[in-house]
């Protein structure tokens, strides 16, 4: 068997098959010229409005973080492309083509096409309603599939203002330009003018803090406010306690109380000392260490040593003698102290009475207390000193008197001078005793008078610190007050200035260069019209399209097609070829005749 050889197809095969498939390829070649002849003239020309924008940075592109109680800020400023991408996405946005519909839906979904009178005009509209109604039953079919979402005549538009809208930035600069296409001139320079103008201020209202100029009032007048009633406490307080220097008033304090303290110390240590004094010299004259002032409430004392002492004395039926005097019966004697000049008795229910020595009989009587003037009876040792003078005096008369009757070696003036010895003696040790107590009483008025003195600074010390204390916390006050206050007042008037420029319209956006209708329409190539160049496009389309299609026809093809490929497959010689019958049939022949 002959081995198979695969034929490489040759230039002669490929105008065969062209040859072949000539009809088909004119038919792809004027139907592709045909679309783009009816395309061209229906829906062309395409007008194209364009305007220019200059983006300067601005404030609004600086991201501030801060704080009312803080003046510290942080700032982050954004860079050249994202400012760029952002204002492109301001301009091409789906609110941008709702706010243009708003704006102008009327121009748009009613734009006049000319005078619709003209034959041609007329063509040029059925083939458009003809075309959009093809298309609406296309989404139909695909709406009732769930392939689609039905859409509006207004939000067609919409969609359709948001499509043929651009913004792009024109290279190495910071400018961008915005375009429209439309079948009018005019429409498409007027929807690129409108966008303009709605962009800046859509721009604005997005970087507007709306509610910052009215918080920031509100908190500053908060803040003015408190601030006042911080200070009126202030002028208050120090018009109340007529304050200086707190500091300074501190210190004296501090220093007058050590020296209170050290004087009302040293003061103390001479009282002691003179107490001890006393004691020394009451105990070399024989007696206890007491007062010899006997107020109501210090009668509960002990008996002076020597003296006589009468404890629980009570006469059941006769009078009963005592040194002071009879005690009837019924009276109850508890003790009887013996006095200078009195004699103090207290009785069993603690009530106390004086009687004079001059007495030869205690009348007393228990349930009568309240008649006694008490505070006669009480004596201290200036009136003992007084009294030993007053019996010095009447001893010396006594002797006097006694010496012109006797000798000075009688009884009479010997037991005299005896008297008038011991009166001596005792008047001398009662003056020394006097003297002592005085110097005690000066020293426990003076020591009464410093811890009075003392308990007073340490007051006022107490008291000064807490008003120093009080003092600072208003100052305070004011101080948090004022700074809040300055910090909400001059972000106010910040804001302030902001929504003035954004009444104002002023804005880091410029327009450079406005929208104008075009003169000529969009063109793909400048040299040559756009409906010349689609019909060409369309025939070299239309060829290639063809030929691709052909030669994809003659691939899948499995026939053959010449005497060799046959020969070649079937390993066997050709005996003869026959024409194609459609080609050589007659008209008019019967089939028997063609068999």
């Amino acid at each position: 068997m002959t081995q198979k050889h695969d034929i490489a197809p040759t230039l002669r095969d490929l105008f065969y098959v062209i040859f072949k498939y000539k009809v088909t390829i004119i038919l792809f070649i004027v139907s592709s010229v045909f679309i783009a002849i009816l395309y061209s003239y229906t829906f062309l020309p395409q007008y194209e409005a364009s305007s220019k924008l200059l983006i300067k940075y601005g404030g609004e592109n600086t991201l501030q973080s801060s704080s009312a109680a803080s003046s510290s800020t942080i700032i982050t400023t954004m860079n050249n492309a994202e400012i760029i991408n952002s204002e492109i996405e301001f301009l091409t946005g789906r609110d941008m083509a709702e706010k243009l519909f708003i704006e102008m839906g009327d121009e748009i979904l009613f734009n006049a096409q000319g005078d619709q009178k003209s034959f041609w005009l007329r063509i040029k509209n059925f083939i458009k309603t003809s075309v959009s109604r093809f298309v609406n039953f296309i989404d139909t079919i695909f709406w009732k599939m769930g392939l689609k979402k039905k859409l509006s005549p207004t939000e067609n538009a919409i969609l359709s203002l948001q499509n043929n809208l651009s913004a792009e930035v024109i290279k190495n600069s910071n400018s961008v330009k915005v375009a429209f296409r439309s079948s009018s001139p005019e429409l498409a320079a007027n929807i690129v003018n409108a966008a303009i103008s709605l962009y800046i201020k859509y721009r604005v209202d997005v970087h507007r803090s709306s509610n910052s100029l009215d918080f920031f009032l509100t908190q500053a007048a908060n803040f003015k406010q408190k601030m006042d009633d911080a200070e009126n406490k202030l002028k208050e307080f120090k018009d109340q306690w007529d304050t200086t220097d707190f500091e300074e008033q501190r210190r004296y304090l501090l220093k007058l109380n050590s020296e209170i303290k050290r004087e009302l110390q040293e003061t103390e240590v001479e009282l002691a000392r003179l107490q001890k004094k006393v004691s020394a010299t009451k105990y070399l004259l024989g007696e206890e260490a007491t007062s010899n002032t006997y107020a109501m409430n210090e009668l509960k004392v002990i008996p002076k040593k020597g003296m006589g002492e009468y404890v629980n004395i009570r006469p059941s039926s006769s009078v009963i003698d005592t040194p002071i005097g009879k005690l009837r019966p019924g009276e109850q004697l508890a003790y009887v102290k013996s006095l200078p000049l009195w004699y103090e008795v207290r009785l069993e229910n603690d009530e106390v009475g004086y009687v004079s020595k001059t007495w030869t009989e205690l009348v007393f009587d228990p349930t009568d207390v309240s008649s006694i003037n008490k505070s006669a009876y009480v004596i201290n040792d200036s009136q003992v000193v007084d009294s030993l003078k007053m019996k010095l005096i009447d001893l010396n008369m006594k002797k006097m008197e006694l010496s012109l009757k006797y000798t000075d070696d009688t009884p009479f003036i010997t037991t005299v001078d005896e008297e008038i010895q011991d009166v001596k003696n005792t008047l001398k040790d009662e003056e020394i005793k006097s003297a002592l107590d005085v110097d005690i009483e000066s020293l426990e008025a003076k020591r009464n008078k410093l811890t009075e003195f003392f308990n007073r600074s340490t007051l006022e010390m107490k008291t000064n610190n807490a008003l120093e204390h009080e003092l600072r916390v208003l100052e305070r006050n004011v101080k948090q007050y004022l700074k809040l206050y300055n910090t909400y007042f001059e972000k106010s008037e910040e804001a302030r200035i902001l929504q003035a420029m954004d009444t104002a319209n002023i804005t880091n956006v410029k327009v450079i260069q406005r929208a104008y209708p075009p003169i000529l329409p969009v063109r793909t190539f400048q040299f040559i019209p756009q409906r010349i160049f689609n019909v060409i496009m369309a025939f070299v389309i239309g060829i290639f399209t063809s030929i691709t299609i052909i030669v994809l026809l003659e691939t899948l093809n499995h026939s053959f097609k010449s005497a060799e490929e046959a020969e070649n497959y079937l390993d066997l010689p050709v005996l003869g070829t026959l024409s194609d019958q459609k080609h050589t049939i007659k008209r008019g022949v019967s089939p028997r005749e063609r068999i």
